[in-house]
């Protein structure tokens, strides 16, 4: 549940309580005070009581009439003088009888007046409707308090989000001194140390990376230049891997730094494909295009390719779908407890160690990259115990 339906259902609760427990005493007291406050006036009523019988009882029924009680005058003995015989005769003070209430007064001659009402429903219900209306209006009342409260901490939640979704540039705007702006202003400070340490990383291996290609194409060009032979030929292999590792290094630090493709154009996804189109790769599927960078398009489809020409068998199956495209070869599915980890960068299959089946671990980690840079993804399934790679393009 949410923390402001949570705050304002507490709220509420409290309230209703409150309403509940105030109804309860005042049906339990309300009423006997009444009476109370009624046999009051009746006594200063009686002052002046005249002697005529006939009268007398006008007197006492027009009395009843006012103060909304049965209303009866006794003798010490409990004789009735006047009034109503529905009150009983008894001790002085307040008492209850037959679903009603009531209140007997001795008075100084020895005679004893008393009053008598029943419980009026109609009268509890008014009352505990006003109860209900009040307790109501409070309700109302708290609602914009618990969402103001809550939508401050609801925008530093989203933030969170953003940024933990790698929008380094996220932060949540700060208004007031409490403690929910001091937990934003924390947030921000947080943020940009964060975002200030990644950049500053990132153009450290952005220029590492760069400054390294002058070296190895100077090294490779004196290797060129030596006498042939098999170890010559070997260290310009090496040179070149090496210097594929640190292209790719590049193309990550570069898509790290920006959210997208700087000018996306339409690449035409079946074109893309059967430039890969030879000796045990087969190109299916119709005509798609997608927005983004096609050089880098391109290189996700070439690294696909190489991981299922090492690690896999022929013939293999590029297909172009409506959400992206697909490849498929005829090797041995991978084993469950290894799938999570093939996009990790530097991971290497069980087996297959660098420089013996070629690669260091970087091509399914560029793939993903590509891939998330193009706002879509890549997954690995395993269809009829063969390996299938189902990049999403948007």
């Amino acid at each position: 549940m949410r923390l402001f339906l949570q705050l304002y259902l507490g709220f509420v609760a409290i309230i209703v309580l409150m309403v509940v427990t105030v109804g309860c005493l005042g049906v339990m007291t309300r009423d006997g005070e009444r009476t109370e406050t009624a046999a009051e006036w009746a006594e200063l009523w009686l002052m002046d009581l005249p002697e005529d019988t006939a009268t007398r009882n006008a007197r006492f029924a027009r009395l009843g009439e006012l103060i909304d009680h049965e209303v009866s005058l006794r003798s010490a003995d409990g004789a009735l003088l006047a009034g109503s015989d529905v009150v009983p005769a008894g001790e002085p003070g307040s008492y209850r009888a037959d679903g009603g209430h009531g209140y007997r007064i001795a008075l100084s001659d020895g005679r004893v007046l008393g009053l008598y009402t029943k419980i009026n429903p109609r009268r509890h219900l008014r009352f505990l409707f006003l109860l209900g209306l009040m307790g109501l209006l409070i309700a109302v009342g708290c609602w914009p308090l618990a969402r103001r409260l809550t939508k401050r901490l609801e925008r530093l939640r989203d933030s969170a989000e953003r940024w933990g979704a790698g929008e380094l540039d996220a932060r949540v705007a700060v208004s007031g001194g409490d403690e929910v702006a001091r937990v934003g202003r924390a947030f921000n400070q947080a943020a940009d140390q964060v975002q200030a340490l990644v950049t500053s990383q990132q153009r450290v291996l952005a220029h590492a990376s760069h400054e390294l290609r002058s070296p190895l194409a100077r090294l490779r060009m004196a290797l060129e230049m030596a006498e042939p032979g098999p170890m010559i030929d070997q260290a310009v292999e090496e040179v070149e891997a090496l210097d594929d590792i640190i292209g790719d290094v590049l193309r990550a630090a570069r898509m790290e730094a920006q959210a997208g493709p700087e000018q996306p154009e339409p690449v035409a996804l079946r074109a893309l494909l059967e430039g890969f189109a030879a000796d045990g790769v087969v190109v299916e599927g119709g005509e798609r295009e997608v927005l983004g960078d096609e050089r880098l398009l391109r290189r996700m489809v070439r690294n696909l390719v190489d991981n299922a020409r090492r690690y896999g068998e022929p013939p293999i199956v590029l297909r172009v779908t409506e959400a992206g495209l697909q490849v498929d070869d005829r090797g041995a599915a991978l084993p469950e407890a290894e799938r999570g980890a093939i996009f990790e960068p530097f991971h290497r299959r069980d087996g297959h160690a660098e420089g013996v089946h070629g690669g260091v671990g970087l091509g399914l980690a560029l793939v993903q990259q590509i891939a998330r840079f193009h706002g879509g993804d890549v997954a690995y399934v395993e269809v009829d115990g063969h390996s299938r790679f189902e990049v999403t393009l948007p």
